[in-house]
C-alpha cells in the first residue's frame, strides 16, 4: 500500500522578490547580475542622476500574459522540492492595491461622472484612461508612460527642475453598474426596464507586506493562501519622492507596476440599452472579472481587482531575468510517497510453496522428456527452424515462394503438416538403401500421411 512520509527540511532555490535591489541600480547601462529591469531609466539633463522614464517592455510583455489569465501566477523555472511535493511560506515587501467603494468620482483626479453610467448614459463600465477622451485624468495629470504631466512644460524646455520628482500619485477610478431584479420606472425606463445600481470604485497603490503559502506538486506551483498587509499609501499626501532619495528606484518600480496594471484595465464597455449587445473598448473583457454574456463586472469587484494585482506581482517570480527576483532557502514540509507491502506469513509460505512445487514439476517433466528422447532441441534459434524444414516435399510445396511471397498461395495455406520421421519421403534415403549404403533416418515437417513417429534410439541426420 502507498505510504507518505513527511519531513521538515530546508528547500533551496525558492523564488521570492526583493524590490529593494532596484535601489542598487546606479548606471543606465549597468547590467551587473541582471538582464532586465521593470523600469526604463533616463538621465536628468546634463547629470548622471537616474530618473523614472517608463515601464520596461519586458515587464509589459509579462503583464500582457498574466493579467488575462484566470489560473493565477505562473510557476517559476526551478522546482525547490526536487520532484517531491512540498509546502512552504515566503514573505517579502511589495506594492498592493487598496480598493474602496466611493459615493462619487473625485473631480480633482478624474473627469468621470456618474451620469455617464446607465440609465442616463451608455457606459456600463469605465476606468479612467490616461489621455483618452471621456474618461481621461483631469488636465492630463499623468501621460501614458506614467510620467507626471508636470515634468513636461508645453511650448518650453522639455525638462524642468523638478524632472523625476513625484509630488503625488493618482488613483484608479472604476465606474460600473450591476443589474437588479427591481423594475425601473424612472428616466429611460424603456431602454432599461430593470433598475441598475451605479457603483464607483477607487483603487490606490500601497506599500504592503506579502505572506504567501506555496505548494509544489510535480514541479507546478500553486498559491495556497496569501495575506497582504497594507502598510501605507505609496506616497503619503504632502510627501515628495526625489531621485536623490535612497528608495527612489524601489518607489519608481512600484509605480511602473501600477501604471501597467492601470493601462490594462483602462477603457469603457458601451451598451445603448438592455436589448443591444455590449461593445467593449477595454481589455478587461478578456478576463473573468466581467460576466461572459452581460459584460457587467462580477460581484465583489473590488477584492477581485486587488487579487488580480497580487497575481501580477507574484508573476514576476516566474521570470528569473528580472532584477527583483531572488532565490532563497526556506523551511518546508516535504511529502514523499513510497509503495510498502504487508504480508501474512501463512499466505506468503503458501504462495512461495506453490510456486516452488510448480517449478519442480516442470523441471522433472523436462528431465523425463530428455531421458526418454535422449535428445535436446533449442527451439529459439533460426538455424533450428531451417534444419527441421529441409525435405523435398516441402521444397515442392513452396515452389515459387522462396523470396517470401505474400500472400502465400492457398495450396500452401491449406496444407496440414506434422513433425516426425520422413525417412520414407526422403529420396536420398531410398537411393542409399538401393545401393546398399547404411540406413539413415530423417526428421522434419511433412504431410500428415507421409510422416511417421520418431524412433527412440534411432540416429537421425
Amino acid at each position: 500500500m502507498p505510504t507518505t512520509t513527511v519531513s521538515s527540511e530546508i528547500c533551496p532555490h525558492v523564488a521570492s522578490l526583493n524590490f529593494s535591489r532596484e535601489n542598487d541600480y546606479t548606471d543606465i547601462y549597468d547590467k551587473g547580475t541582471r538582464e532586465t529591469t521593470i523600469v526604463y531609466w533616463g538621465y536628468y539633463e546634463g547629470t548622471r542622476r537616474l530618473v523614472y522614464s517608463q515601464p520596461s517592455y519586458d515587464f509589459s510583455r509579462l503583464a500582457g500574459m498574466t493579467l488575462p489569465s484566470n489560473a493565477g501566477p505562473p510557476s517559476p523555472p526551478f522546482d525547490p522540492c526536487s520532484g517531491a511535493n512540498c509546502t512552504m511560506t515566503i514573505s517579502f515587501d511589495g506594492p498592493a492595491q487598496r480598493c474602496q467603494e466611493m459615493p462619487d468620482f473625485d473631480p480633482a483626479t478624474t473627469t468621470q461622472r456618474l451620469d455617464r453610467l446607465p440609465p442616463s448614459g451608455n457606459e456600463i463600465y469605465n476606468c479612467n484612461n490616461i489621455n483618452s477622451n471621456s474618461t481621461s485624468y483631469k488636465n492630463e495629470l499623468e501621460i501614458n508612460s506614467g510620467v507626471p504631466a508636470e515634468w513636461i512644460i508645453k511650448d518650453g524646455p522639455m525638462y524642468t527642475k523638478n524632472w523625476g520628482t513625484f509630488n503625488k500619485t493618482y488613483p484608479m477610478w472604476f465606474g460600473y453598474v450591476s443589474n437588479t431584479t427591481r423594475p425601473w420606472t424612472g428616466d429611460n425606463s424603456t431602454l432599461w426596464p430593470w433598475e441598475l445600481e451605479r457603483k464607483v470604485l477607487k483603487c490606490e497603490l500601497h506599500h504592503a507586506r506579502y505572506t504567501i503559502d506555496l505548494s509544489f506538486e510535480g514541479g507546478q506551483q500553486t498559491v495556497v493562501d496569501k495575506q497582504v498587509e497594507l502598510k501605507r499609501p505609496l506616497l503619503v499626501e504632502g510627501e515628495v519622492m526625489t531621485p536623490d532619495n535612497t528608495t527612489y528606484k524601489e518607489f519608481a518600480t512600484y509605480h511602473a507596476i501600477g501604471v501597467i496594471f492601470h493601462k490594462y484595465f483602462s477603457g469603457v464597455i458601451l451598451q445603448d440599452n438592455s436589448s443591444t449587445n455590449p461593445k467593449p473598448v477595454a481589455s478587461i473583457t478578456a478576463t473573468n472579472l466581467v460576466h461572459r454574456f452581460t459584460s457587467l463586472p462580477v460581484d465583489n469587484f473590488g477584492p477581485a481587482i486587488e487579487n488580480r494585482f497580487t497575481h501580477l506581482v507574484l508573476s514576476i517570480m516566474a521570470d528569473q531575468r528580472f532584477n527583483p527576483v531572488v532565490n532563497v532557502s526556506a523551511p518546508c514540509l516535504v511529502s514523499r510517497y513510497a509503495q510498502r507491502w504487508g504480508y501474512e506469513p501463512f499466505w506468503l509460505a503458501i504462495s512461495y510453496g506453490a510456486g516452488s512445487a510448480v517449478a519442480l514439476i516442470a523441471v522433472a517433466a523436462g528431465a523425463y522428456t530428455f531421458r526418454s528422447n535422449r535428445y535436446g532441441v533449442d527451439t529459439a534459434m533460426f538455424s533450428t527452424m531451417v534444419a527441421v524444414t529441409r525435405n523435398r516435399e516441402l521444397d515442392e510445396l513452396m515452389e515459387g515462394c522462396s523470396l517470401g511471397r505474400a500472400p502465400l498461395p492457398q495450396r500452401v495455406l491449406r496444407k496440414r503438416l506434422r513433425f516426425g520421421d520422413i525417412t520414407g519421403l526422403d529420396r536420398a534415403h531410398r537411393d542409399g538403401e538401393a545401393e546398399g549404403k547404411p540406413s539413415r533416418r530423417r526428421a522434419a515437417f511433412g504431410s500428415e500421411t507421409g510422416v511417421g513417429p520418431t524412433m527412440v534410439g534411432e540416429k537421425y541426420d
